[in-house]
């Protein structure tokens, strides 16, 4: 199992095509005070939340959450 935080994860994300789950990851790259190290859902969740982070609806987070969790078993 790989031990890699949420923001790494949404590294390889990026410019893989124009899906909004990529494009939230390109908003969560963009912004320089996300939590960079956390691999914690509650933690990630609440700062989406709480900082406009990206105009997508949080529901993408939930998608590329669940996509996150079976990359770490890779």
């Amino acid at each position: 199992m790989k031990s890699y935080s949420f923001y790494q994860y949404c590294k390889t994300r990026t410019g893989l095509n124009s899906s909004r789950e990529s494009q939230m990851c390109e908003d969560i790259i963009n912004d320089i005070q996300f939590p960079k190290q956390s691999s914690d859902y509650d933690d990630i969740s609440n700062y989406l939340e709480l900082n406009n982070v990206t105009s997508l609806p949080l529901s993408v987070f939930d998608c590329l959450w669940k996509d996150y969790e079976e990359w770490l078993l890779f």
